[in-house]
């Protein structure tokens, strides 16, 4: 647990003047994530998921947008926890729906 907040703190730490609460699958629709990349990083889990997060990350970052600090924490947070699997779900779930209708814009 305590390398998922590690984790947390080190995206969230890449643009602390720029932390948005607006929906992760939004900014990466708006930033020109492939859905081929948002699909693998939905699916992922573990350190490849980690991995992965951080690097989306910085593509955020240095794409100039604000970083959707509560999607990522929650989906680190929550990875590979059974009891929380369903929630975790729902946000990824919310994720791709946001950027399929940001896509679609």
């Amino acid at each position: 647990m305590v390398r998922r907040f590690a984790t947390v703190v080190q995206i969230m730490a890449d643009r602390p003047d720029a932390l948005s609460p607006k929906g992760m699958g939004s900014i990466l629709g708006e930033v020109g994530l492939s859905e081929q990349r948002l699909a693998m990083l939905l699916s992922a889990r573990g350190a490849t998921f980690a991995a992965l997060a951080r690097r989306t990350a910085k593509r955020v970052v240095t794409a100039g947008s604000p970083l959707p600090y509560r999607d990522f924490g929650r989906l680190l947070l929550l990875d590979s926890r059974p009891d929380h699997e369903r929630e975790a779900e729902a946000t990824r779930i919310r994720v791709a729906r946001d950027f399929q209708r940001s896509s679609a814009h």
